[in-house]
């Protein structure tokens, strides 16, 4: 499994030289990519925007067609790779650390379910790489200059908050922080401990919410109930694992908070459609 997936780092020597340049917040490329890609998971947000060229790329275990103008917004882990292009690819790709993320965005980032994807108009893709070509070539990136690398910032902001506007749903709405801010940061809260005893009660008595209140608040911010929820994102957890660690399938069902395997190999067979053992030595 080990030469079959790579872990990409952004502080590795291929970036070196722009991340010099913008004080390892960011890295951004234009490709054209003909070959595919490596099964691999990256400890930054990556924002891939495809300017023309078609393929498939498969993020967590799901497929989705990439074509021109398709838009996606990848988070930390996920394990990913694209298929061989049917003719090559012209891809814009920002590579984006959370330290370049303001809190707002970020606090939307950490409920929303990843990856994001979309498909520009192409007024909008025309925008994106306009902007692009600004970020890549003006001087503000040959200089250490605190204030040219944050205009940079805002702008990759702004990309991002376009995105989850656009496709990823739910968010959190400056004119209404007083009632959407507590819930979000609920359900944060439930993605960070959600491999802990985390019962409906733990979770309300948290924020200060009955049990019926919260499990209402919930479902209608997430679509769905909260015992489901803490099922898929341990089945993800379980999934990540699988890819990207050597320990056994049992002893992942265990620490992702599962008591019997085989509820965790129906669960897990029912959300990605075949058994654990099957994306352990498949590239899919």
């Amino acid at each position: 499994m080990k030469d079959r997936l790579l872990e990409v780092n952004i502080n590795e020597s291929r970036y070196s030289d722009g991340l010099k340049n913008s004080n390892g917040r960011f890295y951004s490329e234009r490709i054209v990519q003909t070959r595919e890609s490596r099964l691999h998971y990256h400890n930054f947000y990556e924002l891939e925007i495809i300017v023309s060229g078609k393929s498939v790329q498969q993020l967590d275990g799901n497929c989705f067609e990439l074509k021109r103008g398709s838009v996606t917004l990848i988070s930390p882990n996920q394990v990913h790779y694209i298929e061989k292009p049917s003719e090559p690819m012209d891809i814009i790709s920002i590579k984006i650390t959370p330290e370049i993320i303001n809190e707002d965005l970020l606090l939307n980032l950490s409920v929303m379910d990843f990856p994001i994807i979309g498909l520009l108009s192409e007024n909008q893709l025309e925008f994106f790489i306009n902007s692009y070509e600004v970020i890549k070539n003006n001087i503000f990136l040959k200089t250490n200059s605190i204030l040219k690398i944050n205009s940079v910032a805002c702008q990759i902001n702004s990309f991002i908050y376009f995105v989850i506007a656009e496709f990823g749903g739910k968010c959190v709405n400056s004119e209404n922080d007083s009632l959407n801010k507590p819930m979000f940061k609920a359900i944060k809260y439930v993605k960070q401990n959600c491999l802990k005893d985390l019962t409906l009660k733990v979770a309300a008595d948290e924020f200060g919410y009955s049990p019926s209140y919260f499990s209402a608040k919930f479902k209608e911010f997430t679509g769905k109930g909260f015992a489901r929820f803490v099922q898929d994102e341990r089945l993800l957890l379980a999934y990540r694992q699988i890819r990207t660690t050597d320990k056994s399938i049992t002893r992942i069902s265990e620490d992702c908070g599962f008591e019997s395997f085989p509820y965790f190999s129906r669960a897990f067979k029912q959300k990605y459609g075949k058994a654990p053992s099957f994306y352990r030595n498949k590239k899919i």
